[in-house]
C-alpha cells in the first residue's frame, strides 16, 4: 500500500475505523470532551459493517473495501482502533443461536476467527491494533435497531464474543480494550447510564474507556 509524507502530529494520534460505535470518539458527539478528544483520535465511520462479513470482498456493506480504503489515509506505525461486533452480537449471531439453536461456542468462535483474519492482515501491512470491545446490548424496542433475544441473552453472546476477542488478542499481541463487565449488573442487564441514546455509549463511558488505553498503549496520555 503506498503512504504519502504525513506530519508528525497525524502519527500520534489513534484511528478508530468501524460501525456506528466509533462516533464515541468523535469530538462533536461527545460534547463534554470535544474540545480534547480530536487530539487523539481520528474516525472513521464505514456504515453497518459485521465482523463477520469483513473477510468477504464485495459483501452487501462493502466493509472489507471500505476498511481498506480508510487504511491508505493513515499513516504506517499507527494505532489502529477496530470497532465491529455489536450488529453481529444483536442481530445475526443471536438470531443463529437464539431462533435456530445453533450451538453458541461454534457460532460466535467462527465470527471472530472471520474477524482476526482481517485484523492480522492489518498488521502486515504496517499498524500496530487496537480491538474495541463490543459494548453491551440495548434493553429498549426501536424498530431503527433491530433485534433477537432478551436482553440478557444478547448480553451473554456478547460476553463470549468479547472472551473470544480477548483471548485472540492475548495470543497475537494485540491491545484489547474492554468496559464491558461495568455496562452491565450483576443480572447481566445493562446499565443505561452509560450510554448516549437507545444502543450507542456516552461521554460517561469515555473515563473508564481512556484509563484502559493509558495503561496498555505505550506513548499515550490522553486527557478527558
Amino acid at each position: 500500500m503506498e503512504k504519502k509524507l504525513y506530519k508528525e502530529e497525524e502519527k500520534n494520534k489513534i484511528y478508530c475505523i468501524g460501525d456506528s460505535h466509533v462516533n464515541l470518539f468523535r469530538k462533536m458527539y461527545s460534547k463534554k470532551y470535544n474540545k480534547k478528544l480530536h487530539r487523539y483520535f481520528k474516525v472513521f465511520h464505514i456504515g453497518p459493517v459485521l465482523a463477520y462479513n469483513l473477510c468477504e470482498k464485495k459483501s452487501s456493506t462493502g466493509g472489507r473495501e471500505k476498511l481498506f480504503k480508510k487504511l491508505e489515509k493513515i499513516p504506517n506505525g499507527s494505532w489502529v482502533m477496530l470497532v465491529f461486533g455489536e450488529i453481529d452480537c444483536r442481530i445475526h449471531l443471536s438470531k443463529r443461536i437464539i431462533e435456530q439453536g445453533k450451538d453458541i461456542h461454534k457460532v460466535i468462535k467462527e465470527c471472530v476467527n472471520r474477524y482476526f483474519s482481517v485484523i492480522e492482515e492489518i498488521r502486515t501491512i504496517g499498524y500496530n491494533i487496537i480491538v474495541f470491545n463490543v459494548v453491551a446490548t440495548t434493553i429498549h424496542e426501536c424498530t431503527y435497531f433491530p433485534k433477537y433475544g432478551s436482553c440478557k441473552e444478547r448480553n451473554n453472546i456478547t460476553k463470549i464474543f468479547n472472551k473470544y476477542v480477548k483471548m485472540e488478542c492475548k495470543d497475537k499481541n494485540f491491545v484489547f480494550i474492554s468496559i464491558f463487565e461495568k455496562l452491565v449488573d450483576k443480572n447481566g442487564i445493562t446499565i443505561w447510564k452509560y450510554y448516549k441514546d437507545n444502543i450507542h455509549l456516552g461521554y460517561r463511558a469515555l473515563p473508564a474507556i481512556v484509563s484502559q488505553i493509558n495503561k496498555k498503549v505505550k506513548n499515550f496520555n490522553i486527557k478527558v
